[in-house]
């Protein structure tokens, strides 16, 4: 089992380096528990470290670490459909600014669909931001 207080502190670290600009050390300190995290068979903290670790990859304009760290969520079984579905949504995301138009356009759709019908409150706000970022996402094939 993970020590939580251990696996805050460090994600707490991770914000502070990535606000100081220096990615590569919040990064590192991210796979490392995502890692332990894996051989610990511990999916739901590897689904929430992953998410940080993929908004940082984001903000460093890095679709490839984008995609390493969704698609780590997306291949594991036991996530939850909020969780697929931010994955998608993150994807679709860089994919746009990227130009790979088709390719996050079937994100979207995919997070739309396993949003479409919330009954959570994450789920419908993942919901009214992707229809707020693309209002004719509803018609978009998965």
């Amino acid at each position: 089992m993970l020590d939580e207080a251990a696996l805050g502190a460090a994600m707490l670290e991770s914000v502070r380096l990535w606000r100081k600009n220096q990615n590569a050390e919040a990064l590192q300190i991210l796979d490392e528990w995502i890692a332990r995290a894996e051989r610990e068979n511990e999916i739901d903290w590897v689904n929430i470290v992953c998410g940080q670790a993929s908004m940082i990859a984001d903000q460093m304009d890095d679709i490839r670490l984008v995609q390493l760290y969704n698609e780590k969520v997306l291949s594991r079984d036991g996530e939850t459909t909020y969780d697929q579905a931010m994955a998608h949504y993150s994807l679709a995301k860089a994919m746009f600014r990227h130009g790979e138009i088709d390719l996050a356009r079937q994100h979207a759709a995919k997070s739309y669909a396993l949003v479409a019908h919330p009954t959570r409150d994450e789920d419908r706000g993942l919901l009214e931001l992707l229809v707020k970022s693309w209002p004719e996402i509803s018609n978009w094939k998965a």
